[in-house]
């Protein structure tokens, strides 16, 4: 058995294109309702739906990057992704959260070594 988290949206391949600026994205399985990634190995589902998308706190996403967040906040501000808390210094990483087209929330680190 394998942990899939996985989001809904109302339009998949608008999603597969903002994740695939995240990192190494490829569809492994997809049909009407279902999409598979491999996120940089990881694995995560989008499902397809056509009702409205109900935005909670009960997921949270992480990526960890090694790029500077400087540098991917000016790669988010080109393709018009929302920043909704701007890079801080956390002690062990800075951190930066953007909004996905779908309205979840994603927290961007980079350890610091």
């Amino acid at each position: 058995m394998k942990l899939t988290p996985f989001i809904f949206s109302n339009d998949v391949e608008r999603s597969i294109k903002f994740y695939s600026l995240l990192g190494d994205v490829t569809v492994v399985y997809q049909s009407d309702d279902w999409t598979e990634l491999s996120v940089n190995g990881a694995s995560f589902g989008i499902h397809y739906t056509n009702e409205p998308i109900t935005i909670g706190n009960h997921m949270g996403l992480s990526y960890t990057s090694s790029t500077a967040l400087t540098e991917l906040k000016a790669m988010f501000e080109t393709h018009n992704i929302k920043i909704i808390r701007d890079i801080i210094d956390q002690g062990f990483a800075d951190t930066m959260v953007i909004k996905s087209p779908d309205g979840i929330e994603i927290e961007i680190l980079n350890h610091k070594h």
